[in-house]
């Protein structure tokens, strides 16, 4: 009975971990978002036009332009709306590229600015704890992400802002859907919903990050200036999670195992 029970569990030692495999499926559900969003925007946009011009047609003779004003109103609340939602899930689709592609922390993406992302270097500054700089480079699948949320979907929330919420978000790389710097609760949350289960949050991004580059072959030292850690012994964790999926990987294919 003893054998059944079950230790305390250790964050520290062994963080939540998402397979490759699972990385790729979370990364897959936020661009398919993309996609969907913006076939219904572009349907609910063509459909909206073509009712309005139909109306316009038949009885332009006979309507004020009040009353004409009065019957577009929806049709341009539609599009407004459908605008809006495309934007978010491209600005969604370019968190989740991002904090894995990089395994920063969730405080560390929404206090980002625009000019923190260098393109040409495919790299971001970021400001860790105790205001500590580094540079972190990002890959292929999230410059593209970064470029469609910045050229189409960021312009679209940045419309929706207060005068007030403006002069604070002038510059953020992330906003939320009235226009402000984006919280860190958001962040969590866009997280949590792409991944279908609430245990899955921006840290558990950060720790397979880390640990597919050690499985990868990266070294130690290089993983500890990614993540902005300043112990080595802190980076260690992620040995451990490589080691019992090596473990895993040896019992299926060793066949005196």
């Amino acid at each position: 009975p003893a054998a059944t029970l079950m230790t305390p569990s250790i964050p520290s030692t062994l963080p939540a971990v998402l397979t490759e495999s699972q990385a790729e499926q979370l990364l897959d559900v936020a661009e398919q978002a993309v996609a969907t969003n913006q076939y219904k925007g572009d349907g609910g946009a063509a459909a909206a036009s073509g009712s309005g011009s139909g109306k316009a047609v038949g009885k332009t003779a006979d309507k004020s332009a009040d009353t004409v004003n009065r019957n577009e109103a929806p049709a341009r609340a539609d599009k407004r709306d459908s605008a809006r939602v495309v934007a978010e899930s491209q600005r969604n689709a370019a968190i989740l590229e991002l904090l894995y592609a990089t395994g920063i922390r969730v405080a560390e993406l929404v206090s980002m600015d625009i000019v923190d992302v260098d393109f040409s270097n495919r790299t971001i500054k970021v400001t860790g704890k105790g205001n500590k700089q580094r540079v972190v480079p990002f890959g292929l699948p999230a410059q593209r992400a970064l470029e469609t949320w910045l050229e189409q979907g960021r312009p679209v929330l940045a419309r929706t802002a207060t005068d007030a919420a403006k002069s604070r978000a002038t510059n953020a790389l992330f906003l939320g859907a009235r226009g402000g710097r984006i919280d860190q609760r958001i962040a969590r949350d866009i997280v949590h919903r792409a991944a279908r289960v609430p245990d899955i949050s921006p840290h558990a991004l950060r720790h397979s990050a880390a640990t597919h580059m050690l499985d990868g072959g990266a070294d130690l030292r290089e993983v500890q200036e990614m993540l902005g850690h300043s112990s080595l012994k802190t980076t260690q964790r992620y040995t451990h999670v490589s080691i019992e999926q090596l473990k895993n990987r040896y019992g299926q294919a060793f066949p005196r195992a």
